[in-house]
């Protein structure tokens, strides 16, 4: 529920808080995941409070994010799933429209390529990781990280940064 609202409409693509919850009771009612009811099945047995079937935006808005959703990542490598992502989702377009403007679009189009070359590189490094590893392993990621070991200091972490951090 939350977390697919969140990103289904980021960048905009017609997902609105109405559709959204639409969908969502659908999948409450019949037992089935957003996805499912995402299908070209069970699309056009959505309907809206007035008994109304979905519009032909609405049908399209939901394809495009079910085809985000079904990319087959088995075959990919970790680079090319993130690009695949990026186009689909076309993130850059959104970033420009969003932020050229304001002359921000440059750095942010610089962190994503910064992303993308990090996931890269990680994926070389181990091939047959997944997205999911590649998350994990900088989960818990600091600066302190990349600070020399040999330095003459005392490294300090708060209580919320520990939370979840196993001591031996």
């Amino acid at each position: 529920g939350i977390s697919f609202a969140r990103i289904a409409n980021k960048p905009s693509r017609g997902m609105g808080d109405a559709l959204i919850g639409r969908l969502e009771s659908f999948a409450e009612a019949h037992n089935l995941d957003l996805l499912s009811v995402m299908s070209d099945q069970c699309l056009p047995q959505v309907r809206d409070e007035n008994g109304k079937p979905l519009s032909d935006a609405a049908v399209r808005a939901c394809r495009n994010v079910r085809d985000i959703f079904d990319l087959s990542f088995d075959r990919m490598r970790l680079g090319d799933v993130v690009e695949e992502i990026l186009r689909l989702t076309e993130y850059d377009r959104w970033l420009k429209d969003k932020y050229e403007e304001k002359n921000e679009y440059d750095p942010r189009r610089q962190n994503v390529n910064e992303l993308v070359n990090a996931i890269t590189t990680f994926g070389r490094s181990n091939p047959k990781a997944s997205l999911a590893d590649y998350l994990q392993s900088i989960a818990l990621y600091t600066e302190t990280d990349k600070a020399d070991k040999d330095d003459n200091a005392v490294g300090l972490m708060s209580l919320h940064a520990s939370k979840g951090l196993e001591f031996d």
